[in-house]
């Protein structure tokens, strides 16, 4: 498996970024050194000028884009399943171009907030079915180019549509969604999830990314999770890619990414050696 952390081009105090301080090429060399492979990143849009120097800061460290979060669409006050037809095209032209800037950077795009959800006294299948149509034109515009899209279930105190994983799993079934992919997130699983194993199991061949984050969103192992069994049943489903921590801002990331990193290596490294893991 390859370990990632999340980091934030802009500075901010409420998106999930370990590295929140804005400063992220500068960090980049010490996520490296500590034996991490990619970033998970919050990026807007930058000028071209900042955004060829941040791509040749992570040429420079050798670290890989994991995942993006097209944060400017919601921060837009944009949503995939608007009512209103034409700020639902808004919508869907700003998800395009966050596509483009993750073809640029070889990775995945997070679908999360800016997916919506049903309006007042609307029901969960009409909601269905207009960020269906909207999805289904960005999982064809992605597959144009190389990129995937990853859809995170999130708890119900953030966002009504779309909890568990067998919820998605059932709203791809759709036609033209055989592409889209799940973001597993292990904090928000805790909540809304009755075995967090079993819903990594149900999700076999549709896993795009892992958020390892502890219960009290923290890095793996500062609060109770069972990372030894999710991690199992990870690997019993033939997942190897990211497990990426995703913390809160920290005002010392770096001893957040040595733990968080220290405890996922030494249970992977027990689990391929056929130990326990703990």
């Amino acid at each position: 498996m390859k370990y990632g952390i999340t980091v934030s081009t802009m500075a901010t105090e409420k998106r999930p970024a370990t590295f929140g301080d804005g400063r992220a090429a500068r960090h980049l060399p010490g996520i490296k050194a500590l034996g991490y492979h990619g970033v998970d990143l919050f990026i807007k849009p930058l000028p071209e000028g900042e955004l060829a120097r941040l791509e040749e800061a992570l040429r420079s460290s050798g670290l890989e884009v994991s995942v993006i979060f097209p944060i400017v669409v919601f921060e837009s006050g944009l949503v995939l399943s608007d009512p209103d037809r034409e700020r639902r095209g808004e919508a869907v032209r700003l998800f395009k171009t966050q596509i483009e800037l993750s073809a640029r950077l070889g990775a995945k795009i997070v679908l999360g907030l800016d997916r919506g959800a049903p309006a007042a006294g609307e029901s969960h299948a009409s909601f269905q079915d207009r960020f269906a149509g909207s999805l289904r034109e960005l999982a064809a515009h992605a597959g144009e180019r190389g990129v995937e899209i990853v859809m995170e279930p999130i708890h119900r105190y953030l966002i009504d549509s779309f909890h568990r994983v067998e919820q998605c799993l059932e709203f791809f079934e759709r036609p033209g969604l055989d592409s889209v992919r799940l973001l597993l997130d292990t904090f928000h699983m805790n909540i809304e999830e009755r075995s967090i194993e079993e819903a990594i199991r149900l999700a076999e061949g549709r896993i795009g990314h892992v958020h390892a984050v502890d219960n009290n969103r923290g890095a793996p192992g500062d609060g109770h999770l069972d990372f030894p069994s999710i991690i199992a049943a990870l690997r019993d489903t033939g997942y190897d890619g990211y497990l990426s921590v995703e913390t809160q801002p920290e005002k010392q990331p770096f001893d957040t990414a040595r733990r968080g990193i220290g405890v996922l290596r030494r249970i992977v490294d027990s689990l391929e050696a056929g130990a326990p893991g703990r």
